[in-house]
């Protein structure tokens, strides 16, 4: 299963509003593009349960990850 989130220390280079940078820069409600998906940031932090930084990503292909911001039943973002 696709995975509505990306983990920030496994993303080298990513690229944010036309501008490649390191992913600890990132802030909420930012375009970015990894791995050719393009989406926005709706959240970055912390998951229960899993190690390092996470970005809560709503891609624009519909198809990729399930959308809904929510891991174990904790809502993390939601998308519109």
């Amino acid at each position: 299963m696709k995975f509505p989130f990306v983990r920030v220390d496994v993303i080298k280079k990513i690229e944010m509003d036309g501008h490649k940078r390191d992913g600890v820069e990132s802030r909420v409600g930012k375009r970015l593009i990894v791995n050719g998906e393009s989406g926005r940031v709706m959240y970055q932090g912390e998951i229960d349960g899993q190690k390092g930084i996470w970005y809560g990503v709503q891609w624009d292909n519909p198809s990729r990850g399930k959308h809904s911001g929510e891991v174990n039943g904790k809502s993390y973002f939601t998308c519109s």
